[in-house]
C-alpha cells in the first residue's frame, strides 16, 4: 500500500495493485488508443518496492514475476481519484456540470423509420 500525506488533509491510502493497474506511463496507457493495456498477468506476486516525491509527483517502482516496472503519479491526480475518503466523490458530484443540462429530444420510431425527414428530425 501507499500512503499520501498532505499538509492539512487526511490519510488517503492506494492498493499497489489499483496504483499498477492505473499506470499512465506510455508502455501501459499508449495514446494511440488512451485505454490502459496492463494485462491481468503483470498484477501476479506484486510488489511496491519504492515510492518517493518528486516535485508534484510520487514515483513508484514495483517488482512481480513479470519483471520490473516504475511510473510516475501526480499527487493532484491520486487526490482526484482517492477511494480512501468516505464522501469525496459526492462532493465532488454536487460541483460539476451535468453533460446533459436539457431534456433529450424524443422521436416517434415509426416517424424516423417511414421517411428521410422523421431520420434528420
Amino acid at each position: 500500500k501507499l500512503k499520501l500525506l498532505c499538509d492539512g488533509e487526511l490519510e488517503r491510502r492506494y492498493h499497489g495493485v489499483w496504483l499498477r493497474h492505473n499506470c499512465r506511463c506510455p508502455e501501459c496507457f499508449p495514446a494511440y488508443s488512451q485505454q490502459n493495456i496492463v494485462h491481468h498477468s503483470h498484477l501476479v506476486d506484486l510488489k511496491l518496492t519504492n515510492a518517493k516525491v518528486e516535485g508534484d509527483n510520487i514515483r513508484i517502482e514495483w517488482k512481480s514475476i513479470t519483471g520490473n516496472h516504475s511510473c510516475d503519479f501526480g499527487i493532484d491526480w491520486l487526490k482526484d481519484y482517492d477511494y480512501t475518503t468516505p464522501g469525496i466523490h459526492e462532493e465532488r458530484r454536487k460541483k460539476e456540470t451535468p453533460l446533459i443540462t436539457e431534456s433529450l429530444p424524443i422521436s416517434d420510431y415509426h416517424e424516423v423509420m417511414s421517411s428521410n425527414e422523421g431520420y434528420y428530425e
